[in-house]
């Protein structure tokens, strides 16, 4: 359709990740494929049987299909380097699409197939161009001159869209660039992402940590970005979730990585409170065979050898009925933090953060008819770990203790486990297309960590025991959920007029936590708790969007979520609060979003978006104070917020230059947060909220072709409206986890060798502000402020800032066929740094520890497709 816009990549960083399949509605859609020069395209498809009338003289490939995507409204997309060259003949008169693009490509070698309106660019023959013809060698290293996607097709807006047309900001990413140069977690790329950050206060290796997007930080148990595989959400709503993503989805078989900044409240609902993370699969194979095996090995100073391997394979049993996909790997990763004697500071086991990390997942997809299909998706992750990757730092000085990475915490035995079920059946009606989505999530943790620092005072105190006698304080945690989601959603088709989606949502959740703080050897119950919690949502949802010109539309939508929390508590020992009364707490909570869109020309997108999210409330568990008797567990209440953005996409000069930029406000009521006491974490609200502002942009300049530099920045002031006692906290202070500056910057250049040898040359650099720790910035409480937690000697947790960090890397690859080596070095300078810090203060005394960058790490990706 006109208002549309027609996305032929015109550089090779940023077409060729995708071609890939556009994630359309696949009852639309029949596949042809062919070659101009002759290939028989029989299907004819109900978008492109239209005639009109064409009129194309000549001129560049690329030019003339620009202007037939116009004339006949369909989408382009692929690579602008197997359209080198001119038309070779006229093509005036009328025609449908089909055969105009059949008539414009005849005789170029150009590969093409129809997938529903959608002509996407696939190879060329290699006698013409020596590029490769299949579209699994286009994701090869050869080809790719740019990390970040700009121009693709996209689904955050729950329909197909070209990602300038998307009325909010968002970065797609390919996973295979990011691993193929060393980054292989999620959090890897985060410092490429404008607008996310990475918190990981634990140090869990192999998985676990929170992310933020913009200046909605992190403080409450549930999560504020949510986390999707395709249209299941993965995060949970229970007091429990404590806002980990243990699932990583990066070395998965994932197509691309969709990260949506601001809140998804209307579309994804909660937890979507500050963006949204979507991995989208690949979707299995109707007509041909293909996969890839990959090995990538490499070495970590002051660490050891890690070696991942990972492979999939996607193949048709029924030809253009029923494909699968099989997809799996393996990361053996030998971690680079040591544990020292609390004494004397001798190295007393190497390497005490290594993990082993596996995930394996299987996907069919049946077409039962042009109408009617079916996708089933299975996926399981496992990661296990004896030590965290933190190091104890001296609280004045802010310096490793002993040696630059060591740990005074005690070994367990830990593990973070991810199973996830999915069904989605899609109906295509005339007009609209019904999905109904089935789910089934089940989450598992389980951990040990060492309180002896902190508590082994408290315990002979308690206990009446002589000083020095508890000698041993281990905390021992298990924790899981099961969420079952049911969606079911009706949308149009694309229309220059009126598109709409409505839609009903379901989720039930249980979740569990149990916990143990035993002092050793006196065998002293210091704690012990265990709380099932049961959550359950109904949700009706809906948008619209009115096109008053082909060029300015208006969207509105809107969420109602009605929820309801059952939650208890038994819990024994000194800081135990006994057995409360079940707790219900229910909600009804409305989330709103408008939007506009304005095209003032065909390379040039502005927009203006107001957007509101929410997180449940969720129960926290009792606390006491031992000294005072005094049970301590604070009404929480849900949060919301308010979000006001206005943007603007574009391109220049012929594609050589694009950009997105974004400015956005967002007021946040009753943000949810923790509070530390006595190393404890229950959870409140704060009274005033938070207000924030920022901007955040990225830059590609492309000067030749093969050559492009990609830019990023991020700014977030995030920081409260008032004093917050609760939290000890004081009007303006930054919100914790949250850095004011980010700033990236990648470049890439593609070429080419002699005998058919493609290479690559790339780096970049990553720059992260200095973050808070915490709101209280000595371990005591504000002048003036009784301490609303209790009477006795305890205090709480106080602020470690952590330093700004630079770090550069590096990566070059070379490819003949379908193998590829690509080298890489990250951290190339060793830069040691803070990704968090963290302090507490327990009876006077203080723990300081810091979860460090990975240092550099040198390795190598070897690459097979097949």
């Amino acid at each position: 359709m006109s208002n549309n816009k027609n996305t032929l990549f015109q550089n090779t960083a940023l077409s060729t990740v995708l071609a890939i399949s556009v994630c359309v509605a696949p009852a639309m859609a029949q596949t042809v494929s062919g070659q101009a020069s002759g290939a028989d395209n029989s299907v004819v498809l109900a978008q492109a049987s239209k005639q009109i009338d064409v009129n194309i003289s000549g001129g560049r490939i690329s030019d003339a299909l620009q202007l037939l995507s116009k004339q006949a409204s369909f989408q382009l997309v692929g690579n602008a380097e197997f359209l080198s060259g001119d038309v070779t003949k006229p093509v005036v008169g009328s025609y449908t699409a089909q055969d105009a693009v059949k008539e414009i490509l005849q005789g170029t070698g150009v590969e093409y197939e129809w997938d529903s309106n959608t002509l996407i660019i696939t190879g060329r023959a290699k006698k013409d161009t020596g590029m490769p013809t299949r579209r699994d060698e286009m994701t090869s290293s050869q080809s790719l001159s740019g990390m970040l996607l700009e121009e693709v097709l996209v689904t955050a807006s729950r329909r197909e869209q070209a990602l300038q047309d998307v009325a909010m900001s968002i970065t797609a990413i390919s996973p295979e660039i990011f691993t193929s140069a060393g980054h292989t977690e999620l959090s890897d790329i985060i410092g490429y992402t404008p607008g996310f950050n990475y918190s990981n206060r634990l140090g869990r290796p192999g998985g676990g940590g929170t992310l933020t997007a913009r200046g909605v930080g992190q403080q409450g148990g549930t999560p504020v970005v949510g986390i999707y595989m395709d249209d299941v959400p993965l995060s949970n709503n229970g007091p429990y979730a404590n806002g980990q993503f243990a699932f990583d989805g990066l070395l998965g078989d994932i197509e691309r990585i969709e990260l949506l900044r601001g809140p998804q409240g209307t579309l994804y609902g909660a937890t979507s409170i500050g963006g949204a993370v979507k991995y989208v699969t690949r979707k299995p194979s109707l007509d041909e065979y293909r996969g890839n095996a990959a090995a990538t090995l490499s070495s970590t100073n002051e660490g050891g050898f890690n070696k991942i391997f990972s492979g999939r394979l996607s193949a048709p049993l029924v030809i253009d009925k029923l494909g699968v996909t099989v997809a799996g790997f393996f990361e053996d990763n030998a971690g680079f933090v040591d544990s020292a004697d609390s004494v004397t500071g001798t190295i007393a086991e190497e390497n005490v953060d290594s993990y082993e990390r596996y995930g394996f997942s299987g996907d069919i997809y049946f077409k039962f008819s042009d109408r009617f299909d079916f996708r089933g998706r299975v996926l399981h992750q496992k990661s296990t770990y004896e030590g965290f990757s933190r190091v104890s730092l001296d609280e004045n000085t802010l310096k490793s203790v002993f040696s630059p990475l060591s740990s005074l915490g005690a070994l367990g035995e830990n593990d973070l486990q991810n199973t996830y079920y999915a069904g989605t059946f899609e109906y295509q009606f005339d007009g609209a297309t019904l999905t109904s989505t089935s789910s089934y999530v089940e989450d598992r943790l389980a951990l040990t960590n060492d309180l002896t620092t902190l508590l082994s005072g408290a315990a002979d105190f308690l206990s009446g025991s002589p000083f020095g006698t508890t000698t041993a304080v281990p905390f021992i945690e298990n924790g899981g959920s099961e969420k079952f989601v049911q969606e079911v959603r009706l949308t149009s088709e694309a229309s220059d007029q009126l598109e709409w989606i409505a839609g009903l949502y379901y989720a039930k959740e249980d979740t569990s936590k149990t916990q143990d703080i035993t002092a050793q050897p006196t065998g002293f119950n210091l704690f012990n708790s265990d709380g099932p919690s049961n959550y359950e949502e109904y949700a009706a949802f809906g948008n619209l969007t009115y096109y008053f010109t082909p060029d300015f539309d208006v969207t509105g939508g809107v969420r109602i979520s009605k929820s309801k929390m059952d939650f208890a508590s038994v819990s024994s020992g000194p800081f135990g609060g006994g057995i409360p009364p079940l707790a219900t707490i229910e909600s009804t909570v409305d989330t709103w979003l408008f939007a506009a869109r304005y095209r003032p020309s065909e390379d040039l997108s502005l927009y203006a978006r107001a957007a509101s999210g929410y997180r449940a409330a969720p129960a926290s568990s009792p606390l006491v104070d031992p000294i005072t008797g005094k049970t301590i567990s604070p009404l929480v209440t849900p949060d919301t917020l308010w979000s006001y953005e206005v943007g603007a996409k574009g391109e220049v000069a012929e594609g050589r230059f694009s950009y997105d930029l974004a400015l956005w406000y967002i007021d946040w009521d009753n943000f949810q947060a923790h509070i530390i006491f006595n190393g404890f974490a229950i959870l409140g609200n704060a009274a005033s909220g938070i207000s924030a502002k920022g901007a955040e942009g990225s830059f590609t300049v492309r000067p030749v072709d093969g050559f492009s530099i990609t830019s990023t920045f991020a700014y977030s002031d995030s920081s409260l409206n008032e004093d917050e006692p609760m939290l000890d906290g004081l009007k303006g202070q930054q919100v914790v986890f949250v850095p004011k500056w980010t700033v990236s910057t990648q470049a890439r250049y593609d070429f080419t060798l002699s005998n058919g040898y493609e290479a690559h040359i790339g780096g970049g650099f990553r720059y992260v502000g200095s973050t808070r720790s915490d709101f209280t910035d000595d371990g005591a409480f504000l002048p003036g402020v009784s301490d609303p937690m209790t009477d006795g000697p305890f205090d709480s947790a106080f602020n470690i800032p952590t330093d700004s960090y630079f770090l550069v890397d590096l990566n070059a690859g070379i490819t003949r066929g379908n193998i590829s080596l690509n080298l890489y070095a990250t951290n190339l300078f060793n830069k040691i740094a803070y990704g968090n810090t963290f302090g507490r203060n327990v009876n006077g005394v203080l723990e300081a520890t810091g979860v460090p960058i990975r240092p550099r790490t040198i390795g190598a990706v070897l690459s097979v497709d097949f």
